[in-house]
C-alpha cells in the first residue's frame, strides 16, 4: 500500500466517523424532540381534561343555584300567600316559647333565692316547709307541652 493509498483510505475512515457522529448527534437532538412534544401532547391533554372537568363543574353549579334560587322564589312567594291560620299558629308557637322562657327564668329565681341549709346531713322543720312552698310554685307535670291558661 502506498502512502497516497493509505492518506485517501485515512479521509476516507474521517469522513465515515464525521458522518456518523453527524447521525448520533442528529438522532440525539430527535430524540429530544420527541421527548420534549410528548411531553408538551401530555400537557396539553391534561390541560384540555382539566379545562374540561371545571366547565363540567361550573355548568352544574350554574344548574344547581339556578334551581335553589327558583326554590327560594318559591318558598318565598309561598310564605306571603299563607293562611291566616298559619300565620295564628307561627304567633301561638312564639307565645308558647316566650311563656316557657318566662318560666324558666322565674325556676331559676326562685333556685337562686332559695337559702342554703348551713348543715345539710340534717334538714330542719323550716327547710322541710320552704321545699314545700318551692313545690307550690312549680307548675304540674306535662308531658312535652306546657299547660294552657
Amino acid at each position: 500500500m502506498t502512502e497516497e493509498e493509505y492518506q485517501r483510505i485515512k479521509e476516507a475512515e474521517k469522513e465515515r466517523l464525521r458522518a456518523r457522529k453527524k447521525l448520533r448527534a442528529l438522532k440525539k437532538r430527535s430524540t429530544q424532540a420527541n421527548t420534549i412534544q410528548s411531553a408538551l401532547q401530555r400537557v396539553k391533554r391534561g390541560a384540555e381534561t382539566l379545562l374540561q372537568r371545571s366547565s363540567d363543574l361550573i355548568d352544574r353549579l350554574t344548574h344547581e343555584t339556578a334551581r335553589e334560587e327558583a326554590r327560594l322564589e318559591m318558598a318565598l312567594d309561598a310564605s306571603t300567600d299563607e293562611d291566616p291560620s298559619t300565620e295564628a299558629r307561627t304567633l301561638e308557637d312564639a307565645d308558647r316559647e316566650a311563656r316557657a322562657e318566662a318560666l324558666v327564668q322565674q325556676l331559676k329565681m326562685t333556685a337562686a333565692t332559695r337559702p342554703v341549709p348551713s348543715d345539710a346531713s340534717s334538714p330542719s322543720a323550716s327547710d322541710e316547709n320552704d321545699e314545700r312552698d318551692a313545690d307550690d310554685t312549680l307548675p304540674e307535670k306535662t308531658i312535652g307541652r306546657m299547660p294552657r291558661e
